[in-house]
């Protein structure tokens, strides 16, 4: 009895460390651009933000990909072809790079005014803006934007935009990051950046804080979206599989609840631990 107490404590053990590893290091997903002897493609992939690891799934050949959103499910991206474009289309992704083009929006209603360029998903509502900086709510089943006015000091959202508790931040192309309030759209500017690190490239959410990428040095800071100021984490995006992407164009972090955590941690804990009772009834029954 005392030996199978043991084995269990063991094993529970071993799976809540791993449990808790996995919880502190989320995988971030993000599309991008690169150069390759055909021209210019998209591409799909992750960036391990505890070591900067960046790892290419899939590419895109003469298609942009760009504004990836988690839906809770798979992605929204929107895209449509590097030359020419006379179409959007509103798209989604899985985490293994399967793209599933949606219908082109090329129809008088939808004309390049109202294209897509930054989205995110609060609360189960997919809010976004339009190359004229119109922000508002997406209709996905014909990629409208229903917008709801707004004011601030951003002129063209950069296509990165995250939601962290009840609130939406953005970037515009020279990275400045905003505040965005999802009913009225009136911005708030918390940050301009200083030229160390450039540009603002990537602005994500695990849930828990808010995190950019530099353009000029490809490191990762935390934000603190009260004061507006930066911490280096130490930690320099690189490719480990193949080329890094020249520019990102979207990133999303897939942050399962917790409860799917705890399902997760007591369903590997009784497999684990079942496995060992099997190994032990097997030695005893060879003996």
């Amino acid at each position: 009895m005392k030996s199978r107490f043991t084995t269990l404590v063991a094993t529970l053990a071993l799976t809540l460390t791993l449990c808790a590893a996995a919880q502190a290091s989320p995988l971030l997903y993000v599309t991008g651009t690169r150069s390759d002897p055909s021209g210019s493609i998209s591409t799909f992939g992750t960036v391990n933000t505890a070591t900067g690891e960046y790892r290419e799934i899939s590419t895109y050949s003469s298609l942009s990909v760009s504004n990836l959103t988690f839906n809770g499910t798979n992605f929204y991206v929107t895209t449509h072809p590097f030359t020419p474009y006379p179409y959007e289309q509103l798209s989604t992704l899985d985490t293994s790079g399967n793209l599933t083009i949606g219908p082109d929006y090329n129809r008088s209603d939808f004309p390049y005014s109202t294209w897509i360029t930054g989205t995110t998903m609060m609360n189960s509502v997919f809010y976004g803006y339009d190359v004229n900086s119109g922000f508002g709510t997406i209709n996905t089943s014909n990629a409208l934007i229903t917008t709801v006015g707004g004011t601030g000091p951003l002129s063209s959202i950069h296509g990165m935009m995250t939601s962290l508790n009840g609130t939406i931040y953005a970037l515009d192309t020279l990275g400045k990051v905003v505040s965005v309030d999802p009913k009225t759209g009136n911005q708030t500017l918390i940050d301009t950046t200083d030229g160390a690190k450039g540009s603002l490239e990537i602005i994500y959410s695990d849930g828990t804080g808010l995190y950019t990428l530099g353009t000029a040095d490809h490191q990762l800071y935390s934000f603190d979206t009260g004061t507006g100021a930066y911490t280096d984490l130490g930690i320099q995006v690189a490719d480990h599989t193949g080329p890094t992407p020249y520019t990102f164009t979207g990133a999303a972090v897939v942050v399962p609840e917790p409860s799917t955590y705890a399902l997760l941690c007591v369903s590997l804990g009784v497999v684990g631990y079942a496995r060992k009772r099997m190994g032990k009834s097997g030695e005893a029954a060879t003996c």
